[in-house]
């Protein structure tokens, strides 16, 4: 579940800072997560849960998934636990194309052409994308 979702359903608010993000819950409790300097991106590391939390907690996010029905219709609401996540995944890659385009589709205004370009050949080639520029040199 993305943090806007949850904040959509929960309620609460999150601050983005240069080297943190501090999630404010509904319940008053507070998250600091760091921004890991070499991802750019909030990483909590070394996570666990024990056996109990999964039995508590786990039933109630996959019934949160199925109830923010997200991937199209009510059927995911009608089925049981068990195959909810299993009907959740066969939605989600149904409609994945259409919410989520590939970055590199020709419709992307966010990058120019030849970003596009740089990036198709990243995939293509399984190398960085220096070295993908220096190939493209004269």
């Amino acid at each position: 579940m993305s943090p806007q979702q949850y904040f959509k359903t929960h309620g609460g608010r999150a601050d983005v800072m240069s080297n943190s993000v501090t999630f404010y819950l509904p319940d008053d409790n507070i998250v600091d997560i760091p921004i890991d300097p070499s991802s750019n991106l909030p990483m909590i590391w070394n996570v666990g849960t024990t056996s109990r939390e999964q039995a508590e907690i786990g039933p109630h996010l996959v019934g949160m998934a199925s109830a923010i029905d997200d991937f199209g219709s009510n059927e995911v609401r009608n089925l049981n636990q068990a195959s909810t996540l299993e009907t959740i995944c066969t939605k989600q890659a149904s409609v994945f194309n259409a919410c989520f385009p590939c970055v590199a589709d020709e419709t992307n205004q966010q990058l120019t052409g030849p970003q596009k370009e740089l990036l198709l050949w990243h995939w293509k080639l399984g190398i960085n994308m220096q070295h993908v520029q220096e190939l493209m040199h004269d």
